[in-house]
């Protein structure tokens, strides 16, 4: 599919450690040396993220959620703390990462004054990517009966972004699907240019068959189309964000079209 950028999530697993995350980042650093890896996998100490940079990850994700210590403080349990994750941002960007952030969209308790801390904090955390997370109750949480985000907000505060971060990366997640059908689309026609997409794992060797890869083009030809009406065009490359200083130009659009084109008329034979 060219897919040159991916994000291993897995929140604050501590099976995770140090020793068994460095070592699947070599392996597919090898196996796939053109690819950016990202991760997404919690708070940790700098000298952790040291060796996770090292082992070759690029990229990291890592949502402070809110800039309001009294609203964090009533979304958390309190052995979380908003300056603690401040200070892995801190040390995510010192360290050489590809640093996404970003808040809660919707979230309970929110309030006008709020977001304007958030779009404050992260004007001060100037990190390369935002990632905007919309609020979906989840089923035996303690937000379960609250109302979920709604799609006029969020893609505002997308375009707000836009305006304040025009070199940034600004991803539209795969969750936006949830409260519209083409929310990505509607948010990468608000200032996003960022499609994340879920590639989950088969649940066993029986599974690896090819219904999910065709599920999976699908979806990326029908949005690709959409967006192709629209004037923007999917590049599958690396996407690496304008602010980071270490980033690899992917080809242009055109040139990928080009490629494509002589590939269909030159087809390789093995």
């Amino acid at each position: 599919m060219g897919i040159r950028s991916f994000l291993l999530q897995g929140g604050e697993d501590h099976y995770y450690t140090d020793m068994i995350m460095c070592n699947l980042l070599r392996n597919l650093q090898k196996q796939f040396p053109d690819c950016a890896l990202g991760l997404s996998i919690g708070e940790r100490s700098r000298q952790s993220y040291h060796r996770l940079h090292q082992a070759g990850a690029q990229r990291y994700f890592l949502s402070f959620q809110t800039a309001d210590p009294l609203h964090f403080s009533r979304l958390h349990p309190p052995t979380h703390s908003l300056s603690t994750k401040i200070a892995c941002i801190n040390d995510l960007k010192d360290l050489g990462f590809e640093t996404d952030t970003g808040f809660l969209v919707g979230a309970p308790y929110e309030q006008a004054e709020y977001l304007v801390r958030d779009l404050t904090l992260l004007q001060e955390l100037a990190p390369h990517s935002i990632t905007l997370t919309p609020f979906l109750p989840e089923e035996g949480t303690p937000f379960y009966q609250q109302d979920r985000m709604a799609l006029e907000e969020y893609l505002r505060l997308t375009a707000v972004l836009r305006i304040l971060f025009p070199r940034a990366n600004i991803v539209a997640p795969w969750s936006i699907r949830r409260i519209h059908a083409h929310g990505q689309i509607l948010s990468v026609q608000s200032g996003a240019n960022v499609l994340r997409m879920p590639m989950a794992p088969p649940a066993g060797p029986e599974d690896l068959s090819q219904d999910a890869q065709k599920k999976m083009l699908h979806t990326v030809e029908v949005m690709y189309r959409y967006l192709k009406n629209y004037g923007y065009y999917l590049t599958p490359g690396r996407g690496d964000s304008l602010l980071y200083p270490h980033r690899v130009e992917d080809p242009e659009p055109a040139a990928l079209e080009e490629a494509k084109t002589e590939e269909t008329e030159n087809p390789e034979t093995e």
